[in-house]
């Protein structure tokens, strides 16, 4: 079950990171 918790962590990290790349994109296209 710690991988699990490792797994969701990583998934929360990676769409963090997918977010703030959509908002730099955005400023950008704008």
């Amino acid at each position: 079950m710690h991988f699990l918790k490792i797994a969701i962590f990583i998934c929360f990290e990676l769409a963090n990171l997918i977010a703030n790349l959509v908002q730099v994109v955005e400023f950008v296209i704008r």
